[in-house]
């Protein structure tokens, strides 16, 4: 699969630490229901880097939606039971079961609730950087593959969200156009043409 899911459906808050609630930033970042941006996506190793452009909306009752518009075209959505990538170009929908996939993905940070968050990961500390406030995540289990999460904050908005996966790559996510406005299933709904390969990885 691809962000893990695309690097960014590629997360136990065991319990919050005094730091989230001190800070406004961070505290109403997992307190919003709804998010959605426009991102710029960019994964570096050693001297390779790559880059990409698109939408996300988001809700946390499980739904969510990445269109990824260049260099490649792509939509990853889930219904909160069943995870959808769509390749237009190569004219094929995968369907895969969610299952714990989504606790497991950068995703989650927005698509959990709260008490779900609590189960899987840390908020280590938060710190003023400028105009900005940076927080570190840690997660409960140590083999988990992406590592040295931090979220980035100005004016109370995610800015930036980095991480490291296990191939050493880092992978940062720069979100713009920010918004926490109400969102509908409708708006999660994407069009897929009848002459689409459908391949389903759920058990029959």
């Amino acid at each position: 699969m691809n962000l893990y899911i695309k690097a960014l459906v590629s997360v136990p808050f065991v319990i919050f630490s005094i730091s989230i609630f001190a800070d406004n930033s961070a505290n109403n970042f997992f307190d919003q229901q709804y998010f959605s941006a426009n991102f710029t996506q960019t994964s570096q190793k050693d001297n390779d880097q790559r880059a990409s452009k698109g939408r996300l909306i988001v809700s946390r009752n499980g739904y969510f939606k990445l269109d990824y518009f260049e260099p490649f075209r792509e939509t990853i959505a889930s219904d909160s039971i069943d995870l959808y990538r769509y390749d237009p170009d190569l004219e094929q929908l995968e369907i895969h079961p969610l299952e714990d996939l989504i606790q497991e993905s950068p995703i989650s940070l927005l698509s959990l609730s709260r008490l779900d968050l609590n189960k899987i990961m840390n908020l280590e500390e938060c710190f003023e950087l400028k105009d900005k406030v940076a927080c570190e995540i840690s997660f409960v289990n140590e083999d988990y593959f992406i590592n040295n999460m931090h979220l980035v904050f100005k004016d109370k908005k995610l800015k930036e969200l980095t991480y490291e996966d296990s191939f050493l790559q880092t992978v940062s996510f720069s979100f713009k156009n920010q918004s926490t406005d109400l969102l509908s299933k409708q708006d999660f709904l994407f069009e897929v043409p009848e002459e689409t390969d459908v391949i389903s990885y759920k058990n029959n």
